[in-house]
């Protein structure tokens, strides 16, 4: 049986560091943790991620 919990906030909580390496490339990069519900029970889950973008 599928119960209707509705529309809850989640929390996200992260550190990061972006560098400018020049005006064609830059990178960012950080962890983190969020928590949000799932089925009327909240989870809490951590992360890393690294993103870089290079403009040519």
């Amino acid at each position: 049986m599928r119960e209707d919990y509705g529309w809850n906030f989640f929390h996200d909580l992260r550190y990061e560091h972006e560098w400018n390496i020049g005006p064609d490339f830059s990178t960012r990069y950080g962890v983190g943790t969020r928590r949000f519900p799932y089925d009327g029970v909240y989870e809490t889950k951590g992360y890393i991620y690294l993103h870089a973008t290079w403009r040519f």
